[in-house]
């Protein structure tokens, strides 16, 4: 008899943990075309969390900002207590940390087209 001793091998494109910690596979870092230094946030909508980045301001630091995890590596992180406590919160985890796979991503076309984001 065989068995498969990893159940899932596709790695998760991005995670989220409690003590603020984003890691940001470059899949979705190529998608959405972050650039270091661009914010990350979430908008739900109907259900759906939608991951979005935003071009930072030219002046400050901001939370959820985005960085390569190392010089030329298209792997980013973030940092933001605040972002990663909502969404877990708001899903409903209790575990520290959190991974996910992404569907499709949307166009800007598509993003503004649903209710307006905060």
């Amino acid at each position: 008899m065989m068995i498969r001793l990893l159940k899932h091998t596709r790695r998760p494109d991005i995670s989220f943990s409690r003590n603020g910690k984003i890691r940001i596979s470059a899949s979705i870092v190529r998608a959405l075309s972050i650039r270091p230094g661009d914010i990350l946030n979430i908008a739900v909508e109907k259900g759906e969390y939608l991951l979005f980045a935003t071009p930072a301001p030219d002046f400050g630091r901001h939370r959820a900002q985005c960085y390569p995890t190392k010089k030329g590596s298209l792997n980013f992180c973030a940092n933001s207590t605040d972002l990663c406590t909502a969404l877990l919160d708001n899903l409903g985890i209790t575990s520290p940390k959190a991974t996910f796979l992404s569907l499709q991503p949307l166009t800007e076309q598509q993003f503004n087209q649903l209710s307006p984001h905060q």
